[in-house]
């Protein structure tokens, strides 16, 4: 517990994704979701277990990260200035998101509301990973250009 209270310290004092204009800060986003994949990771057996204290903290770790991609989908188009690293807790959630799918659908009264809550919030992710995508095809054929010099 001690590291998620530091996890958690770490986070909360970290100053939201936006500055007092509403421009959107790389440097908070790469930081709080970092923070935010931490508390994925440190759980991530322990939901694995069907651990239900462990499935809520990661629960509510990845609705903030969903958040974040959401306010970058709507606000931020273009993401070159987001680090291609941020892929990683992405990943996790990614992965927490399909497990939770796997949960609620194997439940012996399934929830449609809340698998389809949960599909739409892979599709947010989804959305963060074309992104990235478009962000490392774009740089690939730039430095393709560069090595091939035209005569």
């Amino acid at each position: 517990m001690d590291t998620n209270h530091a996890i958690m310290r770490f986070y909360s004092s970290l100053p939201a994704i936006f500055d007092s204009v509403g421009t959107i800060n790389p440097v908070f986003v790469f930081a709080r979701t970092y923070a935010l994949g931490a508390l994925l990771r440190l759980y991530e057996d322990q939901v694995e277990q069907r651990d239900r204290e462990a499935r809520r903290m990661c629960s509510a770790a990845v609705n903030s990260i969903i958040d974040i991609i959401t306010d970058l989908r709507l606000r931020y188009i273009d993401v070159t200035d987001i680090s291609r690293v941020i892929g990683i807790p992405w990943l996790q959630t990614k992965k927490f998101l399909k497990q939770e799918v796997d949960f609620l659908e194997e439940a012996p009264v399934r929830d449609q509301i809340k698998i389809e809550r949960v599909r739409i919030q892979l599709g947010e992710v989804r959305w963060a990973f074309q992104q990235v995508h478009n962000q490392l095809n774009h740089y690939a054929k730039r430095m393709s250009s560069r090595s091939h010099p035209r005569h």
